[in-house]
């Protein structure tokens, strides 16, 4: 109970803030006011239970399912599309994460080793013909997006080499099981209604026609996909295929009758 009392005075200053930032708020997306609300909230779980790391690698992991792109680079290289650079929530999360790992090694001065390195001999061929292909590409501004996912994936990888231990793998598989089985009752309700986007499921899309604005009017034969929020339906068809046999596989594993069947 002492531990989340903390959370008192962080809802105060929170109401606080809300209060004096209404007039500004009133004029944002509602897109960008779930996000900050979301980040309320996980800002209150971070400061009321002192696990700023698996919280945080908990979140990013849900993260990655929520497919949406923001071109703020356009007006540097050009509008490409999703051929060009782009970012997303996650790599917001990521930068936490490493900002956190910075903080434990260069203030706490925690001691870093890498649990494995092994994972150099799969990633460095795909980094090396990728930093080659630069030198003749049609499109540099192309070229560049994919060294830059590239770059982003061998942080990845170095990043759970550091800080990645059977404690954080659980974090891991929770995550994944939250975000595939809330994008799974998501996709249901895709299909069900009609209906494209969480705000429009719920009656928040908008008013008038984007309200009403749904599958069947992009497609007038009937065609309906569930993808979630990740824009496709075979983006969360490739996560449940890559997910589903691993924890069929942990719920095997379970004593309980009732744990396996969750």
């Amino acid at each position: 109970m002492g531990t989340w009392a903390r959370t008192i005075p962080i809802g105060v200053l929170t109401g606080i803030v809300v209060g004096s930032a209404t007039p500004m708020v009133s004029s944002l997306h509602r897109r960008f006011i779930a996000l900050g609300v979301l980040s309320l909230v996980m800002l209150t779980v971070v400061l009321a239970t002192g696990r700023a790391r698996e919280a945080f690698l908990f979140a990013w992991v849900v993260s990655l399912t929520y497919n949406r792109q923001f071109w703020s680079f356009a007006p540097i290289v050009g509008d490409h599309g999703a051929f060009g650079p782009y970012w997303m929530i996650s790599d917001l999360l990521l930068l936490v994460l490493i900002a956190l790992w910075i903080h434990e090694a260069a203030v706490l001065k925690r001691p870093q080793r890498a649990r494995d390195w092994s994972f150099l001999r799969w990633y460095a061929p795909f980094a090396i013909v990728a930093a080659l292909s630069v030198v003749d590409a049609p499109e540099p501004v192309w070229a560049l997006s994919d060294l830059i996912r590239m770059a982003k994936l061998g942080l990845v990888l170095v990043y759970v080499s550091y800080n990645v231990g059977p404690r954080e793998w659980w974090v891991v598989m929770a995550a994944l099981g939250a975000a595939i089985s809330l994008q799974s009752i998501l996709g249901i309700v895709t299909v069900s209604t009609g209906r494209l986007g969480v705000l429009a499921m719920i009656g928040l899309g908008g008013s008038g026609e984007a309200a009403a604005f749904g599958v069947h009017e992009i497609y007038p034969e009937g065609f309906r996909r569930a993808h979630g929020t990740l824009a496709h339906a075979p983006y969360l068809g490739a996560f449940l295929v890559l997910t589903v046999p691993v924890f069929i596989a942990l719920a095997l594993t379970l004593r309980t009758r009732g744990g396996r069947l969750m």
